[in-house]
C-alpha cells in the first residue's frame, strides 16, 4: 500500500489554505486554464482534455490491474479497461493526426511537459521521501 502524497512540500504548499479555501492552488490552476484558453483554440483543448482524460484512466486501471488482490476487484475488468483506453487514444490521435497536425503536436508537448514536470519534481524532492512512502 502507498501512502497519499499530502506529507510533500508541494502539496503543503498548493493546499495552503486562507479562510478555509486553498487559494494557491486555485490561483495556479486559474492562470494556467487563461493561458491554455487563450493560446490555443477549441479543438486542441477538447483533444488535449480527451487524451488526459483517456491517459489518467488507463493508468487508473493499470494500477487496479497490479492491486487487484488488495482492492478485491477484476483484473481482467482492469486489464479490459486499459486496453480501451489506450485503443480510444490511439484513434484519437490518429484521428487528430489526419484532420489537423498542430493540434496532435500540442497534445504530443503537453504530456511530454507533463512528464517532465513530474520527473523534475521527483528530482528535487526528498529521495529518501519515496522510499518510505511505502508501508
Amino acid at each position: 500500500m502507498i501512502a497519499t502524497e499530502n506529507d510533500d512540500p508541494l502539496s503543503h504548499f498548493l493546499q495552503e489554505q486562507i479562510h478555509g479555501k486553498p487559494i494557491i492552488g486555485l490561483l495556479i490552476t486559474g492562470i494556467m486554464a487563461l493561458l491554455l484558453a487563450n493560446l490555443l483554440d477549441l479543438s486542441s483543448i477538447s483533444n488535449l482534455g480527451s487524451a488526459g482524460f483517456l491517459i489518467i484512466f488507463a493508468v487508473v486501471n493499470w494500477a487496479n490491474v497490479r492491486l487487484a488482490e488488495q482492492t478485491k476487484s477484476s483484473r481482467l475488468l482492469s486489464g479490459l479497461g486499459v486496453a480501451a483506453c489506450l485503443g480510444a487514444l490511439t484513434a484519437l490521435l490518429f484521428h487528430t493526426a489526419l484532420q489537423n497536425a498542430h493540434d496532435l503536436w500540442v497534445v504530443v508537448v503537453m504530456i511530454a511537459v507533463s512528464f517532465l514536470l513530474e520527473m523534475l519534481y521527483r528530482v528535487f524532492t526528498r529521495p529518501e521521501a519515496d522510499s518510505e512512502r511505502r508501508i
